[in-house]
């Protein structure tokens, strides 16, 4: 397991390096599992928790989460849509820790009609994911992480199955607070499509860092997400007008920070610029892309809240419980 897991590792540059803007096709797969990763604007693959809901963000999280726990994840989504996951972890050896997880999301019943618009019926639609994740410390302060996935999609008559690979690293110096991280999500592809023609994964690779001040209750995080898309047009619409690197940064950039108001409880916030760019509504304000929330981490309970703020008329409430066994 662990000449594997090297092997993995080694080649995350070389497939960052490779990535390709496409129409990806499982796009569920983008959503936050943890409320603490939501609340800290969406995206956050650095911060050191015991808090086994992480592991979606960045496997090499595995490393922080206590033997034994168990995770339970719930998140309401636009348009009636609802997404619910579980996860357990237990540890391998002295450097080793292994989880299974699974996701499930659900779009609800569709009416099913014919052209003149008569009722025939309804049909529901859903996505899964079910994975299986292996962490390893080849150092003290550093920790590398596998996920793979298999994931799974049934719209009414039509379904689609595909294999994907999450990859991560972490460093970790606990006397000066720092953690830094670099992970490339959701490498792989379809083994069964919706039609004849395979479609890709959306393959998104991200570095961050997070930062516990000293002498104050605060950590800050960065995140870049989609490194691998970073002169897209599609991540960064302005429409013909060219942008420089300022411009560019910015679209990929998700700042959080949380307020560590004792050892077992903490307030976030966040703001993701891409989706405040992206879904605020013609004229409004940039509040899209904040998100909000808090959480209480005893020793064998964590509960998190966080909401998110993806429209004037949508936003997103995600839960999370855990439990250490």
């Amino acid at each position: 397991m662990k000449k594997i897991l090297y092997t993995l590792l080694y080649s995350l540059i070389c497939v960052g390096a490779m990535a390709q803007r496409s129409d990806a096709v499982f796009q569920f797969l983008k959503l936050p599992v943890s409320a603490h990763s939501a609340a800290l604007g969406g995206e956050n693959i650095s911060i050191i928790e015991d808090d086994i809901s992480l592991v979606s963000s960045n496997p090499a999280l595995l490393s922080s989460v206590s033997d034994r726990s168990v995770g339970i994840s719930y998140m309401t989504y636009l348009a009636g849509s609802k997404c619910a996951g579980a996860s357990y972890c237990q540890e391998h050896g002295e450097r080793g820790s292994w989880a299974v997880s699974a996701r499930y999301l659900d779009y609800g019943d569709f009416r099913e009609t014919n052209e003149y618009d008569e009722t025939l019926g309804t049909f529901r639609c859903k996505d899964m994911a079910f994975g299986f994740t292996y962490s390893y410390f080849f150092f003290d302060e550093l920790v590398g992480g596998a996920t793979g996935n298999i994931i799974y999609s049934n719209y009414d008559k039509n379904s689609a199955m595909a294999v994907g690979v999450d990859l991560g690293i972490n460093y970790y110096n606990e006397d000066d607070g720092l953690s830094a991280s670099f992970a490339i999500k959701n490498i792989g592809g379809q083994i069964v499509a919706f039609e004849d023609t395979r479609e890709k994964l959306p393959v998104n690779v991200q570095l961050g860092i997070s930062r516990t001040m000293p002498h104050a209750p605060f950590r800050l995080s960065a995140t870049l997400t989609n490194l691998n898309h970073w002169s897209n047009s599609y991540f960064c619409p302005l429409g013909n007008k060219k942008l420089n690197f300022g411009q560019k940064f910015i679209r990929h950039l998700v700042l959080g920070a949380d307020i560590l108001l004792s050892d077992q409880f903490y307030v976030a916030a966040g703001y993701n610029f891409a989706r405040g760019k992206e879904l605020k509504e013609e004229g409004g304000s940039n509040w899209t892309g904040a998100t909000v929330g808090a959480g209480l981490q005893l020793t064998k309970v964590k509960v998190g809240i966080s909401c998110a703020n993806y429209h004037v008329g949508a936003s997103s409430v995600t839960l999370n419980l855990g439990l250490q066994l």
